[in-house]
């Protein structure tokens, strides 16, 4: 009797553990980045001069502020936020004009700009866990994104510097760098390592 309880336990244990990796794989996006990462990561991006600017993955809205502060009055910013809850809160903490939130995944970014009639855009910023991707959707988010670049925009995201990938409850080595030499000829890297965890920034271009 105990041997079949001790049993049942660990069959629950596993249907819990299985149901919470999928919720945090949904949910992933949720996690934000540290402030001082947000601001490494925005800093060197010419926001001052752009007027189409879109946000992948915008969390509770830390680095939309800091795009927002930056931005000129006539610019317009598209936040993508898959957390339904996430994205009412964005809309909720903002009431800027510019800002229109989204509520949907990284990788419908072509379908929703498309929709309102964007050619280009200035800056991309993603704040998505590719590590918690499968390759093939994270292909679909810069397949997504990259008909709207050009030579002058830039695409940035970040990944943190330990490079572990975990799917399906699987730990494993993982490089986005070499994702992103599939979609991007121009790629910088810039290391941020008082962040915990340390990251690695990508600033990617056309």
């Amino acid at each position: 009797m105990q041997l079949e309880n001790l049993e049942k336990k660990q069959v629950n244990l596993g249907q819990f553990a299985a149901r919470a990796l999928a919720d945090f794989e949904r949910k992933v996006g949720a996690i934000p980045s540290s402030l001082f990462l947000a601001k490494k990561l925005v800093r060197p991006l010419p926001i001052e001069n752009a007027r189409r600017v879109v946000e992948l993955g915008a969390g509770k809205g830390m680095i939309t502020q800091l795009l927002l502060n930056r931005m000129p009055a006539d610019s317009r910013l598209i936040a993508i936020e898959i957390d339904s809850g996430l994205a009412e809160h964005l809309r909720s903490r903002f009431s800027d004009p510019r800002l229109e939130v989204i509520n949907a995944c990284a990788g419908s970014a072509y379908e929703e700009l498309h929709r309102r009639g964007w050619e280009r855009v200035d800056v991309a910023v993603a704040s998505v866990a590719f590590g918690f991707l499968t390759e093939s959707k994270a292909h679909e988010i810069f397949s997504a994104v990259k008909p709207f670049l050009d030579e002058e925009s830039i695409f940035t995201l970040y990944q943190y510097a330990h490079r572990v990938k975990m799917l399906e409850g699987r730990f494993s080595y993982f490089d986005i760098s070499r994702l992103l030499d599939q979609h991007f000829p121009k790629i910088e890297r810039r290391a941020f390592w008082p962040n915990f965890p340390p990251a690695f920034i990508f600033d990617c271009r056309i």
